[in-house]
């Protein structure tokens, strides 16, 4: 269905075109995950294929969800709720599930058998069912904006300081927006106070009247949002803000923390934004918004 309404929805392609790739990829994904799960050619690991398949599918299937959020009539930044509550939403389900197969087997068998398969079935499915839960619960969302949907898995390694766990040292980010990041869509379009966290080595020195203008998505989904800051006798400086997701993000709990930052072409940075690294801007300071 996409495909059918990819060029009507988007202006992207061709309708018989894309109507072909659509049920092309459809049938492609269901057959290999199918082939997967029944040919054991790598025995018992032949099945992580499959997973792997099936992860593919998810994030596939999201960035198109996606889309069409964005180009949605309704679309409305403030109607748009927290993710973390679809995700606790999405993870409550599943723990009705399992419960509901805990009942069964117990009542059809006996408890060493349900205690048995509740064990296996989180361990077999519980680190994907994070994985599925908070993708499924992230978004990329900005309004009118189109993103080519690509085959990824829906974790990918990152060295831009939003990662949401870590291996060995090496740091890894579910795609798509995290709740930190995602907050900032509140202040969108409204007057908002940006205030430095040391005012002593501070920029901007002090608590100056502000505006977020437009989120960006850099390189790997790194979320930022431009900022113009009034000057009272000057004119308003632009900037850009990236959300600060880990070791300490708050001011009294309350108040979220960004990094203020800056590209030295703005003109340059509108175009080319999606294929820039977070490394290439260069950090003001510490600001929180209120």
């Amino acid at each position: 269905m996409y495909g059918l309404y990819r060029f009507q929805l988007f202006n992207k392609g061709n309708t018989y075109i894309n109507s072909v790739v659509g049920i092309s990829v459809a049938i492609a994904s269901h057959g290999l995950f199918d082939f997967f799960l029944v040919q054991p050619f790598l025995g018992i690991y032949t099945s992580l294929l499959a997973t792997v398949v099936y992860l593919i599918g998810i994030n596939f299937w999201l960035q198109m969800i996606n889309n069409c959020i964005n180009f949605s009539p309704f679309f409305n930044y403030q109607k748009i709720s927290s993710i973390t509550k679809l995700y606790k939403t999405i993870f409550t389900w599943y723990v009705i599930i399992v419960v509901l197969v805990f009942i069964f087997d117990y009542y059809y068998h006996d408890i060493s058998f349900a205690i048995k398969a509740l064990i296996a079935s989180l361990i077999q499915e519980g680190v994907v069912l994070v994985i599925v839960a908070l993708r499924a619960s992230r978004l990329k969302i900005n309004k009118r904006k189109y993103f080519p949907v690509k085959i990824q898995m829906p974790i990918h390694y990152t060295t831009n300081d939003d990662e949401d766990f870590s291996i060995l040292g090496i740091a890894f980010k579910i795609r798509g927006e995290n709740e930190k990041e995602f907050q900032f869509i509140q202040y969108m379009g409204k007057d908002i106070t940006i205030c430095p966290i040391n005012k002593k080595l501070s920029k901007i020195q002090t608590n100056k009247r502000a505006r977020l203008l437009k989120k960006y998505f850099l390189k790997n989904d790194v979320v930022t949002y431009l900022v113009e800051i009034y000057n009272e006798d000057a004119p308003s400086d632009i900037y850009l803000l990236k959300p600060k997701t880990r070791s300490g993000t708050y001011v009294n709990n309350i108040y979220p923390i960004a990094s203020l930052m800056y590209y030295e072409n703005p003109l340059d940075f509108q175009k080319e934004h999606e294929t820039l690294s977070y490394k290439e801007l260069k950090r003001i300071e510490y600001v929180y918004l209120k």
